[in-house]
């Protein structure tokens, strides 16, 4: 008899394993954006538009009026 064998692989691919935290939750929030350090032009561009998306959200939630001090 043969003996079936059954092989179970498992990949993890990290295409941006360094990540920079910025920012309070109380004044504002945090920011969190993942990238590789070994391409800094990428990096650079992902910071950036992260703070610009980041600004787009705190325009939304004041114009809601839940921005920061509301109750």
């Amino acid at each position: 008899m043969g003996s079936d064998a059954v092989a179970i692989v498992h990949l993890q691919r990290t295409e941006r394993p360094d990540s920079i935290e910025i920012g309070t939750p109380g004044r504002g929030g945090t920011l969190k954006v993942y990238f590789d350090s070994g391409d800094t032009a990428d990096a650079e561009k992902r910071i950036r538009n992260a703070f610009y998306l980041r600004e787009i959200a705190a325009g939304l939630q004041e114009a809601r009026g839940t921005g920061r001090g509301s109750p």
